[in-house]
């Protein structure tokens, strides 16, 4: 215990020693994050920060070792922490070089999961997961991606989740004591001692990375990070050569682990670029709901500090009440976040009615396939008359109030036909072969007008015009009418087309 207070002590003041000088020096080259639209920021910061963490990390676990040779031994005999330590020097100058020349999205997530895939080489494995109440889930072939994504995925939630002053470093620093007392609990001391390191580093940053920062980790401090928090706590957990013990982690990294998941599936589900940095974020939307720069940080402290305690107290208990635990804590998150309107893209309207787009765009509904149907029957109409009768009957499925076309002179409106003088002013070949599709803005009444020109191709021929009306009001625009619309004009087009060539 003496040796993990030491090297915490000894990271700590460290880190208070070398991060002013980091900073010093990024000011000096110019490596600063300038204030832009998404940032919270008002002037110019140095944002190489990770270095301090870095170095105050590996020189006093480094250091420990060879002072206490028994520690060398353990080491050496189980060399995963090694290969850790080179993973976690790969992702640090990964994210230093990204913090002074920037570097694209692919890059960072390829050499990523290099640096994931040497832990993976050193016996970092996840070949499996215990579950309370003693179940276990086994990857016996997808351990490699498994693994990969682990690592990835926890050094994107540490960087996703910088957003604040203070609340990454804040974060890693509870999730670190909280880890570290599982590791000197399952008695891990090599894994205890990592993360005294950087609990010890962590903290000591905070003193210059607290509201209001003078200096930011940036990548570099982010990624090794992440990275560092992803190696050990498999290595703390692991129960047997196949399993791990992943539970507990996952909990107690439970507020940056959420941010990183959903991160991608908001910005999926809103047809934004999945990786494009956006204003979304857990602490974004507390600062929404008018938290200040502070409260908003120690409410995430606290949220860390619970979920830390939970992950903690499965720990101690081991059959199915830990499980009930764990999905009252799930329930009681989604709530609050639901509450919050964080997952409001996530409503379950809004994902019914994406999945049923698909399902429509696909035919697979039952109305996509009738309305198919008389698309088919249009196409084997043999007179302008029976086609115009096909086009009445698809216009009914879509609830049109009243319709009309016009061809070369004639007029044909819902239900009958009628002999038009009008000629070319009719909607005749003379109309321009180039207009687009038209929607007349709708009346007082809230009659919506559609006027569509029956244009083949790039108007290679124009065939007369489309006329369409629906009261929205008494009965609102059922979904995908406007495409079903669109490819009843399509069709029609073929349709005189083909009767034009007979």
């Amino acid at each position: 215990m003496n040796t993990l207070i030491t090297l915490f002590l000894s990271s700590f003041l460290l880190s208070l020693l070398l991060t002013p000088y980091v900073g010093k020096l990024a000011t000096r080259f110019g490596i600063v994050d300038v204030p832009m639209l998404r940032k919270l920021h008002l002037r110019a910061i140095p944002r190489i920060g990770g270095a301090a963490i870095f170095f105050s990390f590996v020189l006093p676990f480094t250091g420990a070792c060879f002072i206490y040779t028994d520690l060398l031994k353990e080491v050496l005999v189980n060399p995963a922490i090694m290969w850790l330590g080179l993973g976690g020097v790969i992702v640090f100058l990964l994210g230093l070089w990204d913090d002074i020349h920037r570097l694209p999205a692919f890059v960072k997530f390829m050499v990523q999961a290099a640096a994931g895939t040497v832990a993976y080489a050193g016996g970092l494995r996840i070949e499996g997961i215990f579950l309370p109440g003693d179940y276990v889930i086994t990857f016996q072939y997808f351990s490699f991606f498994i693994t990969v994504l682990w690592f990835v995925l926890v050094v994107n939630a540490i960087n996703l989740i910088d957003g604040l002053d203070g609340l990454a470093a804040g974060v890693v620093f509870f999730s670190s004591l909280v880890l570290l007392g599982l590791s000197i609990f399952s008695g891990r001391f090599v894994v205890a001692m990592g993360f005294a390191a950087l609990a010890g580093s962590t903290l000591g940053f905070l003193r210059y990375n607290f509201n209001p920062a003078t200096i930011f980790m940036g990548d570099g401090g982010s990624y090794f990070l992440g990275y560092m928090m992803a190696g050990l706590s498999i290595m703390g957990s692991i129960k047997g050569q196949t399993t791990v013990a992943l539970l507990i982690p996952i909990v107690a990294m439970g507020v940056p682990l959420f941010d990183a998941i959903v991160a991608p599936i908001r910005r999926f589900v809103r047809g934004r670029p999945m990786f494009q940095p956006d204003k979304g974020h857990l602490h974004h939307q507390l600062l929404r709901l008018g938290l200040n720069h502070r409260n908003t940080v120690l409410i995430l402290y606290g949220a860390t500090v619970l979920f830390g305690l939970v992950a903690l107290g499965t720990v101690f208990i081991r059959d199915l009440r830990a499980a009930v635990i764990l999905a009252v804590l799930a329930v009681g998150v989604f709530w609050i976040f639901r509450r919050m309107g964080y997952l409001e893209y996530l409503a379950a309207d809004k994902i019914g009615g994406y999945f049923y787009d698909m399902g429509d765009l696909m035919g697979v509904t039952s109305r996509r396939r009738t309305f198919l149907d008389r698309q088919i029957e249009m196409d084997h109409a043999h007179d302008h008359d029976a086609l115009w009768q096909h086009v009445v009957s698809a216009l009914e499925l879509l609830k049109m109030d009243r319709a009309e076309m016009r061809i070369n002179g004639r007029l044909w409106t819902m239900g009958s036909e009628v002999k038009s003088q009008e000629g070319a002013a009719a909607g005749g070949g003379n109309e321009k072969s180039g207009q687009e599709n038209c929607v007349d803005a709708a009346d007082g009444n809230g009659v919506l007008v559609l006027r569509l020109p029956l244009v083949e191709g790039k108007g290679k021929r124009n065939y007369g015009t489309l006329y369409l009306e629906k009261d929205i009001v008494r009965d609102p625009l059922a979904p995908f009418i406007l495409r079903r619309i669109d490819h009843l004009r399509r069709s029609l087009v073929a349709a005189l087309k083909r009767l034009e060539g007979k």
